[in-house]
């Protein structure tokens, strides 16, 4: 992505944020250096503090470029709006 892409869309996310308290992070990384995907995306959701404290209601999309792979990790507090059937056709 272009910077002003990213910077576009970081607007955007954080106008979600402040419209709605959940918290979307889109994440790439060049490699999952051996890991899993699943578990790298539970780890990077848990560390990064996704959603806020109490609601738990963040979304992380990972991709990872090299295993040309993609993960959404949803916080219980937005299944709800965001449901795995969702989010498995991100």
């Amino acid at each position: 992505m272009q910077p002003q892409e990213v910077a576009a869309l970081e607007q955007k996310l954080v106008a979600y944020d402040d419209s709605t308290s959940s918290q979307i992070a889109i994440v790439t990384v060049p490699s999952l250096g051996g890991s899993d995907i699943f578990s790298y995306a539970q780890k990077l959701y848990q560390d990064w503090g996704i959603g806020r404290k109490g609601k738990d209601n963040g979304l992380l999309i990972l991709v990872a470029v090299q295993e040309h792979q993609v993960r959404t990790h949803t916080g219980y507090g937005l299944e709800g709006a965001i449901p795995d059937a969702l989010t498995k056709r991100i």
